[in-house]
């Protein structure tokens, strides 16, 4: 019996007549792949591709919850998500004051 690759699997389900749509998180390069021939079938796609997830936060937030936001975003699942908040990009006027609270709380985050 000889061992099927990922991408012959993917290839199979995306071309299987009994799955109506198709998602993936992963690569841009496999995305367009699989997007590509998924469109043959005219399958509907959910693609969430190579994002890096920023939190951006602005002067006029409550910086409280911002910030904790920001932490769980994180941390939520050990950072093990796809959704991971990882980059940050905070306004530049705030920028000192946000981070005093990023690194308390953080400090904290169990």
């Amino acid at each position: 019996m000889s061992s099927a690759t990922n991408a012959e699997i993917g290839s199979a389900l995306i071309d299987h007549p009994d799955v109506a749509k198709v998602t993936f998180t992963g690569s841009d390069a496999t995305g367009t792949k699989i997007y590509a021939q998924a469109a043959k079938g005219m399958k509907r796609v959910s693609l969430e591709l190579g994002g890096k997830s920023p939190n951006i936060v602005f002067d006029d937030c409550d910086m409280a919850a911002a910030a904790s936001g920001v932490v769980s975003g994180i941390f939520a699942a050990t950072g093990q998500t796809c959704i991971a908040g990882s980059r940050l990009q905070v306004q530049y006027s705030i920028k000192e004051e946000f981070s005093q609270r990023l690194v308390e709380l953080s400090a904290s985050a169990t």
